[in-house]
């Protein structure tokens, strides 16, 4: 769900983001704790009258949130029961003033402790406790131009909102324009600056209409569906309101917040103006050069991302260099071979063997190969890329060699040679093999010496 911890909301808005049909947005939307979705939402008063001139003793404690039901509820009731035994998620929605329309989100509430008076009583508690005085939890601070690598450059596209764990990708309804971004952005320097669109129908929130809202870090060699970046409750909810129309996305590794959020007709009016033009609707562009002075000074936060496994996958097979991902990609096709192979005859027989299918065999080869920062692992030695000689060339060794299976946890890169060597054998043999050999060469060398 696409609510942030410290922002402000209508209950229209909240309607809006979560694509509430309109024939189901009376009754207790208005006055209640409506359930959508088998959850919860309790837009609540605490020290201020509800608007049908009922006082709830409602009150913060601390962290926690003292809130009572409608009048006329039991501990009994089914709702009132799901409630105490935090059976549904329980979003929290709160004002001070009742004339005041927007209510502050204060997270998911768990309960704490049910009370069987008449209304009942709830303390909550919530995941993240928000202080009242600073409610969005904020990571690390930085300037733009910190967060900017070594000539790095920015880009600028618009979006509904602020690129958050709810919605980690930059989307596009053609996939070329996805595509496009990877002719001139660089993941280890350059930034995006998302900016909230000016309607109200896709930008529910005002605040975040015509502004700069974060700059983001993402992966431009990954156009995937955007349905296997984002959350399953967010695609299902943007699909029910627009259909498919954002297919494609590439996936956003680190959003920055700006703090405040930043007028973009006045931060960078030129890029601004380019983003309006017919040629780059739902596209990017570069930002200018003129409106930079008023950018690399802006302060944002860190916001938390939890990328799906999915996106995590092919973050990873990209992150190596083209040489890199080439050889580690020859080695997972001979492992898939050798698994296609087991248990078929030939002159003898192939070796029963077991692993995973090619995409995950070469996202464990990539993490495999960083880890070792590209030596074997039994002999320490640098792994060449292109070897003339075929002995040094890249190799996969079942660490345990009666295990015949390629899991991860089995398996290790290193030379050919290396893994020709201790065939069957076991680590131990290996290193009492290996000890011999340093022995041997250090004697030779020591004689050479005192020949010398």
């Amino acid at each position: 769900m696409r609510f942030a911890v410290g922002d402000t909301y209508t209950r229209k808005e909240v309607q809006d983001l979560l694509s509430v049909p309109e024939g189901k947005r009376n009754g207790q939307w208005q006055n209640g704790y409506p359930r959508y979705q088998g959850e919860l939402f309790i837009f609540c008063n605490v020290g201020a009258p509800g608007r049908t001139g009922h006082d709830y003793p409602n009150a913060w404690d601390g962290d926690d949130l003292l809130w009572v039901g409608r009048e006329g509820a039991e501990l009994h009731q089914p709702v009132m029961q799901e409630i105490a035994n935090n059976a549904l998620p329980i979003h929290v929605f709160w004002r001070s003033e009742n004339k005041q329309p927007r209510f502050t989100y204060h997270g998911l509430a768990r309960t704490k402790a049910a009370n069987a008076s008449s209304p009942p009583q709830f303390r909550f508690g919530f995941e993240a406790p928000a202080s009242l005085a600073n409610a969005t939890p904020r990571g690390e601070t930085s300037t733009l131009r910190q967060l900017l690598g070594r000539d790095g450059r920015l880009f600028a596209k618009s979006e509904f909102g602020v690129v958050d764990g709810n919605w980690p990708a930059l989307s596009f309804s053609v996939r070329k324009s996805a595509a496009d971004l990877f002719e001139h952005y660089k993941p280890e320097r350059d930034l995006v600056l998302v900016v909230g669109t000016s309607d109200p129908a896709r930008t529910v929130i005002p605040e975040h209409r015509k502004h700069v809202l974060c700059a983001v870090r993402l992966e431009p060699r990954a156009p995937i569906s955007t349905s296997q970046i984002v959350p399953e409750d967010a695609w299902a909810a943007s699909v029910a309101k627009w259909g498919q129309k954002w297919d494609w996305s590439l996936p956003v590794t680190a959003s920055y917040q700006f703090e405040p959020l930043l007028e973009a007709r006045r931060h960078m009016p030129r890029t601004y103006e380019g983003l309006g033009h017919m040629a780059n609707i739902g596209r990017w562009t570069f930002v200018h050069d003129e409106d930079l002075p008023t950018l690399l000074d802006a302060r944002l936060f860190k916001l938390d991302l939890t990328l799906r496994p999915s996106v995590q996958k092919i973050v990873a097979l990209n992150a190596s260099t083209p040489d890199v991902r080439r050889a580690l990609s020859q080695v997972a096709l001979n492992i898939q071979q050798r698994i296609q192979l087991s248990g078929q005859e030939r002159i003898g027989q192939h070796p029963v063997r077991k692993g995973p299918n090619l995409s995950d065999i070469l996202a464990a080869l990539t993490e495999k190969w960083d880890e070792q920062g590209g030596h074997c692992l039994l002999c320490g030695g640098r792994i060449p890329l292109s070897p003339k000689n075929r002995l040094l060339q890249i190799s996969p060794d079942r660490i345990d060699s009666e295990a015949k299976t390629y899991d991860p946890a089995n398996v290790h890169l290193t030379h050919l040679g290396c893994n020709l060597a201790k065939s069957s054998g076991t680590m131990e043999d290996w290193q009492e093999f290996l000890a011999v050999i340093r022995t041997q060469s250090a004697a030779g060398s020591s004689a050479e010496d005192a020949d010398e």
